[in-house]
């Protein structure tokens, strides 16, 4: 769905929902942020949110492992279920590539949070 705010700049909690059966659920609450952004205002009047696209993960769909890839370090990876449930938290200070084995895990959408310089980027991936 698409829906219009009118909100100033700022930092900002979300609150994240899933579709689930057909049911609308609010996904687990968690401990950290699932999803942090900044709302700003560029000179050219445009409003937006900001990523930084610092880590990638591939390949996506995957069956027995994913890599996650990054030019900085690696603070901490970790993988949730589509509900918000914490399935892997690995803390390991990891820079280049990070290869994880998902063989076990059940078929379905994950979301993978990877923090690098004490900021998060959340990922998305499918495992088949």
């Amino acid at each position: 769905f698409k829906t219009s705010l009118n909100i100033s700049e700022g930092m900002y909690d979300v609150a994240l929902y899933a579709k689930i059966n057909g049911e609308l659920s609010q996904m687990q609450p968690l401990s950290y942020s699932l999803l942090t952004f900044n709302l700003v205002n560029d000179p050219l009047g445009v409003e937006g949110v900001i990523s930084e696209n610092r880590a990638t993960v591939y390949p996506n769909s995957a069956t027995d492992f994913i890599t996650v890839k990054s030019e900085k370090d690696i603070s901490a990876i970790r993988i949730f279920d589509i509900k918000g449930v914490l399935l892997i938290n690995s803390e390991t200070v990891v820079t280049g590539e990070y290869k994880i084995d998902i063989s076990s895990m059940p078929s379905g959408n994950y979301l993978i949070q990877v923090v690098i310089d004490g900021r998060a980027e959340m990922k998305h991936f499918i495992k088949k």
